[in-house]
């Protein structure tokens, strides 16, 4: 390559020096001559020829999936809601943090690329353009669709692209056919991502059976780093409309100069799909539930197990009916750990405890089906929702008296909503449940669920059901609790 350079050097000072007529016009001639030999020595084959698209066999699913043994029933309500985990969360933060954060901030999987035992006919990779003092090269053509995943063809250009652009573009088929909707890319690298916007005339194609699908300027795509990917390099890509099973990528200089000393690294094609964790067909990032626990991932973000937020009123309902204890303007807020109403009248109202109401709301973890029957026990107005269904109607002012309702319930999560006031006397508030398979008993606040809002984690002045990052480590909560 050195004595390349020298030979152009010396050929453009003699155009440079020779005299006016004919010595000029020799020179030139003499020089362009030169430089034409030298390039035709060095100068290989560049392009590789396609073959009509070979449609590949599906690959075989497996169906060897491991059989989870089915949990026995329980015969008691006195479930754990939540492990507090102990040195196992530690351990499973330190190995959050060992991984890469690049590859689990991610919302999209690879699972399919241009991978072949026989490449041959499946790829196409070429470049055009290349000017007077321009060299152009292609090595290891075959890779973008071998079965290796971390080799890589190499399009090089070296030299100044003076009077022409050069055009460097691959395609190769997947393995199959990809959906609608699904990503389509190409795994690159050694190309400044920051550059983007040189590649105004590059482009990122997909077919159907050789047939041109949709077509994206690279300079606009908006999806980089959005993929899974382990294998280096940059994710090209953008999210189809149309199913596809062959990808293109073309870079096009249009630009003088871009192409001095330029390689570019092209890995392979593939195909990607939206993550969707909990198998419900909403994909993560759209998913108000990742995990499928039917606990919504703004309330999981501010989770307080074993409690209910509660809010205190000084003053009892007008028409002495709970429908009217308000939603608003509460003297006092927080989280109960049991229906204690006098201590909450002693720490709000310690000097007057003739009328108060009080609101209790948050989330009862059901351990299982059945047709559960809850209890009221309460001297003034009470009553109980779940789901937003009214269940047990103990309402209006009297004495102490018990009224119950029966609501059948599924495993998983539900809204519970509990609300209760006194006037003039009486403090009784109790709250029971029963089912077949275990007596009457007191309610346990173990299968309750508030939501703190104001939880700040990291103290970063985000409470954690708004911060993405609550603990501050650069991984998504939506990512951990994925992982959890």
């Amino acid at each position: 390559m050195a004595r390349l350079f020298s030979v152009l050097r010396a050929a453009l000072r003699s155009m440079k020096s020779v005299s006016i007529g004919s010595r000029r016009a020799a020179g030139w001639s003499a020089s362009l001559l030169v430089l034409c030999l030298l390039l035709a020595q060095l100068l290989p084959a560049h392009s590789v020829q396609a073959t009509p698209l070979q449609q590949a066999d599906e690959p075989a699913a497996d169906d060897a999936e491991t059989a989870e043994t089915a949990e026995t029933k329980a015969n008691q309500l006195y479930l754990p809601l939540i492990s507090s985990g102990g040195g196992e969360q530690v351990d499973a933060e330190q190995s959050l943090m060992a991984a890469s954060v690049d590859q689990q901030t991610l919302l999209y999987t690879k699972y399919q690329y241009s991978r072949w035992s026989n490449p041959a006919g499946h790829f196409y990779l070429q470049m055009s353009g290349c000017g007077l003092l321009t060299l152009c090269s292609i090595q290891s053509n075959a890779s973008v669709a071998n079965m290796s995943l971390t080799d890589y063809a190499t399009a090089s250009v070296t030299g100044l692209s003076l009077f022409s652009s050069v055009n460097k573009s691959a395609w190769a088929d997947l393995e199959q056919t990809a959906a609608a909707g699904d990503y389509a890319g190409w795994l690159i690298s050694n190309v400044n991502l920051s550059d983007l916007s040189l590649f105004r005339n590059s482009y990122l194609r997909t077919y159907l059976n050789g047939t041109l699908q949709e077509q994206r300027t690279i300079s606009t795509l908006l999806d980089w780093g959005l993929i899974n990917n382990s294998d280096g390099g940059q994710n090209v890509s953008f999210r189809t409309t149309k199913s596809f099973n062959r990808v293109e990528i073309a870079f096009d200089s249009k630009t003088l100069g871009l192409n001095l000393f330029n390689n570019i690294y092209f890995y392979y094609a593939f195909a990607a799909r939206m993550n969707d964790r909990d198998g419900d067909a909403i994909p993560d990032s759209l998913d108000d539930d990742l995990d499928g626990d039917g606990l919504s991932n703004s309330v999981e973000a501010c989770v307080v197990p074993s409690s209910l937020n509660y809010e205190f009123y000084n003053s009892s309902p007008s028409g002495m009916t709970v429908s009217n204890i308000p939603t608003t303007g509460a003297l006092g807020t927080g989280l109960a750990t049991n229906f204690d109403v006098d201590a909450l009248q002693r720490q709000w109202t310690p000097h007057d405890a003739g009328s108060y109401s009080v609101r209790y709301s948050g989330t009862i973890n059901v351990p299982y089906e059945g047709l559960f029957t809850f209890y009221l026990n309460t001297e003034g107005g009470s009553a109980l929702w779940v789901d937003d269904i009214l269940v047990v109607n103990n309402d209006g002012w009297h004495g102490f008296q018990e009224r119950m309702g029966n609501f059948y319930l599924t495993p998983g999560y539900h809204d519970i909503r509990i609300l209760f006031f006194k006037y003039v006397q009486g403090n009784g508030f109790t709250v029971a449940v029963s089912e077949q398979n275990f007596p009457k008993q007191p309610v346990p606040f173990g299968l309750f669920i508030s939501c703190d809002q104001e939880i700040d984690s990291d103290g970063d002045g985000f409470p954690n059901y708004k911060d993405w990052d609550s603990d501050n480590d650069a991984i998504p909560d939506s990512v951990e609790a994925r992982l959890q």
